[in-house]
């Protein structure tokens, strides 16, 4: 089933694609994740001073472009829910 984003959600994704937040968040993000090595989304946000939901779309391109990649297990969430937990891809 292919996944149909609301227009909102494209309008949004336009704005950050027009700007240089997206590459900032990114910066942010792999410098966070080298401080901390590994962490689940709330962890990275906490490290990096950037809001919870920013961070998961975030990590999901920065895993498609293969600059982070999952740890292997997951950590607890603030809800007390498994998250997904990520670090820093080697360089080649």
């Amino acid at each position: 089933m292919e996944r149909v984003n609301p227009p909102t959600s494209l309008k949004a994704f336009d704005s950050v694609k027009a700007s240089d937040m997206r590459e900032t968040h990114w910066l942010k993000i792999k410098e966070a994740l080298g401080r901390i090595k590994v962490g689940n989304y709330e962890m990275i946000a906490d490290a990096c001073g950037l809001e919870r939901h920013a961070i998961a779309r975030r990590l999901s391109e920065l895993y498609r472009m293969e600059m982070i990649h999952k740890s292997g297990y997951t950590l607890p969430t603030s809800t007390n829910r498994q998250a997904e937990c990520y670090q820093l891809s080697k360089p080649e």
